[in-house]
């Protein structure tokens, strides 16, 4: 083995070990991070400068021309632009800095690297390697004066960055920082600014070997801190070669058999479409891929079937207590750990264990959590892993944290944050098997601690609204309690004024049950008389969205009788603003009204019985002075005298003004009446014919009295004129002719009738009735019959 292949051919395995690293940071969980991705960019492009520096050295120790992989060397310089981006997307994963450090550099890399590849711009090529000698191209020494600062710059960051990163992430970068300030101080040296003074015999290809402390150092860091279990690595690999090797012994085979039958073109289509279909078209792959990782990983990492099975869980478990408990019990199988605990924040913001396992597998009693970690985690953000606690402690701002974590036996706390609150700590011991926590376990955890925050949210919200919906349950429970019991009648009408809502009290208001009076309108209940009046308001009010007050309305009760309303109601809108209806409430005030009119009449006969009584006072003293005069007159004249029979005409007439006189003293309650026993019979049969000289001759008079009758206390005078008044009113009521009837009897009065009427108490009771054949009343005479002296 000649001097060339020793320095070529480790560089192959240095090159593949950087290849091997890329893809296995590429495959990660977080293999979308700018800073795997920067590394994996790094680890790539130092792979291809130590593979063409391998292939330069091997084929001239075989005597072949090397002059494009001497070229093509220029490759390395672009892992300067990844390991700036490396460092400042560590410093922050959103900044702009090493986005716009891409794009700058790489295309100034790449035009270098295409002026050295196909010019002689940079690397003339015809170089002699052992010892090195060659000429520089007129961009060459600028170009790696460049390159050397951007190095010095990559060292001056690692610096910076070392020194503001502490705590497990320090220690786990460290071996990092370590072999990429060993490959960056070199590199700037020999590959760059010892080149300027001629190289002193030194290749700067030869700049590939200082990757190899890098690629150690970072393979070493991984393994040591656990990103990774290296046996992954392993298991795919092998399978990779197993499928390579089994896929090439089929294209040989096939090669074989058809390849003097058809010809080498198409046996290789013939071969790549039998390997395609058995690759795609069968399961091989994915029972290749299972038989080597039963018998390397042993039947572990099976972490996607347990995440599979907890979203599902999280989806179809709604107790909160239940899904929490599937989950960790899950963790628990799945990882195979001693002991775990899920403590959960209460409401006085103390982490208590709500769901745990011990050694034996028996549930945990509840206990604290130690208050010193609570702010260890919340700080961080980051899983706590004691082995490495223990290194990191002496600098640590928390002390004796993992004398803490030991105090609740854990090895790994796994913090479990909620729109950035610290919603709970996830503990777990030892393995069964004491085998390390590797990164796989740990992305793991973390997915799991977030499909447990989601969880507990979930529960949270879930519970919020149970409490919502109780809430509202009550409300509504008050609101029918208050609506059912209310004497009004509440409701609800569309846009269409259609009603949607009506209260049961309207059953006892207008006899009609709820659901006869839902899809009717208002107008439909109302009487004739007040339909339009009522229809025209209610359109006026929707039509302007206004809010109406106090609007009178007379409805049909069920049974015929009118019932009179007031109505309240204001506009309803939806979500969106749009109108969709009024809501109000109806009262019924007809006995209000009832009274109303009482007062207002009695107040009317108040004011006409004062005037009357005034004018009848003073008619009365008229009257004595002009009756006196005429009794003097009539003594004085003689029968015969023919004027006598004026003089008894007069006196008639002031008998009847005295009677009118009286009426109205008593209407003006100017005279006291004097009531006493009297047999309304007997009253009856003395006025009968005094009656027939009040009507006419063309008129009869029947008496139709009862055989028993109970004396009543009355005055009999006021009695007397009131028959005599109703057989006036009879008489001009027949101008043809008729009867005049006049009935007594007893009447027996219920709590109807003084429900209906509003007055008089139950018992019995002597009534008269005076009945005649005549013309009758319109409407308009009804309503004035009471009014004093209307007839």
């Amino acid at each position: 083995m000649n001097l060339y292949q020793i320095i070529g051919y480790p560089l192959y395995l240095v090159a593949a070990l950087e290849v091997i690293l890329g893809f296995i940071l590429l495959r990660q969980p977080s293999r979308r991070s700018p800073v795997i991705k920067a590394v994996a960019a790094f680890s790539f492009f130092l792979s291809a400068f130590a593979l063409f520096t391998a292939i330069m050295y091997t084929r001239a120790s075989m005597g072949l021309d090397f002059n494009f992989f001497t070229r093509a060397t220029w490759i390395g310089w672009f892992s300067i632009p990844a390991a700036l981006q490396f460092i400042f997307y560590m410093k922050d994963e959103t900044g702009r800095v090493a986005r716009r450090i891409g794009f700058v550099l790489y295309p100034f890399w790449l035009i270098l690297f295409v002026l050295s590849l196909f010019t002689d711009l940079v690397e003339p090529g015809h170089v002699r390697l052992i010892p090195y000698e060659g000429q520089a191209g007129p961009l060459e020494d600028p170009a790696r004066f460049f390159g050397a600062l951007l190095i010095l710059w990559i060292v001056y960051e690692i610096f910076m960055l070392r020194k503001s990163v502490g705590g497990v992430r320090k220690v786990q970068l460290n071996y990092f920082f370590i072999g990429t300030l060993i490959f960056g101080a070199s590199g700037a040296f020999m590959v760059g600014l010892l080149q300027l003074f001629g190289g002193i015999g030194f290749d700067p290809a030869l700049g590939a070997y200082f990757s190899l402390p890098w690629v150690a150092l970072t393979f070493y860091a991984i393994t040591r801190y656990r990103m990774f279990d290296i046996r992954i690595v392993i298991s795919q690999t092998l399978t990779i070669a197993l499928l390579s090797l089994f896929f090439s012994a089929i294209h040989i085979a096939l090669f074989t058999v058809f390849e003097p039958l058809v010809g080498p073109k198409f046996t290789i289509l013939i071969s790549l479409f039998i390997i395609a279909f058995i690759f795609f078209g069968t399961q091989l792959n994915s029972k290749v891929q299972t038989w080597v990782q039963k018998v390397i990983l042993r039947g572990k990492y099976h972490y996607q079937n347990v995440l599979m099975e907890s979203t599902k869980a999280i989806v179809t478990i709604l107790d909160r207590d239940e899904l929490l408990d599937y989950i960790v019990t899950s963790i628990r199988k799945s990882l195979a750990v001693e002991n775990i605990g899920l403590h959960i924040r209460d409401h006085g913001d103390q982490y208590v264990l709500r769901h745990g396992f011990n050694i034996e597998g028996n549930p945990v009693l509840t206990r604290l959590v130690n208050t010193n970690v609570v702010p260890m985690m919340q700080h961080s953000k980051q899983v706590a892993i004691r082995e490495e606690l223990e290194v990191t402690q002496k600098t640590s701002d928390f002390g004796n944290f993992s004398t803490h974590m030991k105090a609740i036996q854990a090895e790994i706390i796994v913090p479990i944050f909620f729109k950035g609150e610290l919603q709970g700590l996830l503990t777990l011991g030892e393995k069964g098997n004491r085998e390390p926590y590797v990164q796989s376990d740990i992305d793991l955890l973390e997915t799991l601690a977030s499909h447990t925050a989601v969880a507990i949210e979930n529960a949270r919200l879930y519970e919020e609204a149970g409490q919502v919906k109780e809430s509202l349950r009550e409300s509504e429970k008050r609101f029918r309690n208050l609506v059912e019991t209310m004497s009004d009648w509440v409701w609800e009408v569309d846009i269409n004024g259609v009603y949607s809502y009506v209260s049961p009290k309207i059953q006892d208001i207008l006899g009609y049950a709820p659901e006869e009076v839902l899809g009717k309108t208002p107008v439909d209940f109302m009487a004739q008389e007040d339909a339009e009046r009522a229809a025209k308001h209610i359109m006026s009010a929707a039509t302007s969205k206004q809010a109406f007050r106090l609007f009178e309305n007379k409805n049909l009760h069920k049974n015929g009788h009118l019932v009179v309303i007031e109505s309240n109601g204001v506009p309803v809108y939806d979500k969106s603003g749009a109108f969709i209806g009024y809501r109000g409430i109806n009262r019924d005030v007809t006995e209000r009204k009832k009274l109303e009119d009482q007062l207002r009449y009695a107040q009317k006969m108040e004011a006409i019985g004062k005037l009357a009584g005034g004018v009848a006072h003073d008619f009365n003293n008229i009257l004595t002075a002009i009756i006196g005069y005429g009794y003097v007159l009539h003594m004085k004249m003689a029968k015969a005298d023919p004027l006598r029979k004026h003089v008894d005409q007069i006196l008639s007439s002031t008998e009847r003004a005295t009677n009118l006189t009286q009426s109205l003293l008593a209407f003006g309650k100017k005279k006291v009446y004097t009531l006493e026993p009297t047999a309304v019979n007997e009253m009856i049969q003395r006025m009968e014919k005094l009656l027939y000289g009040f009507i006419r001759e063309d008129i009869e008079l029947k008496l139709k009295l009862a055989d028993t009758i109970p004396s009543v206390m009355a005055d009999v005078g006021h009695v007397e004129r009131i028959i005599m008044n109703l057989a006036v009113n009879a008489r001009d009521a027949m101008p043809k002719g008729g009867r005049l009837t006049i009935e007594t009897g007893v009447e027996e009065l219920d709590s109807e009738f003084v429900k209906a009427h509003g007055y008089g108490s139950v018992g019995s009771y002597a009534f008269f009735s005076m009945t005649d054949t005549g013309v009758g009343m319109d409407a308009e005479v009804k309503k004035r019959i009471f009014e004093p002296f209307f007839t």
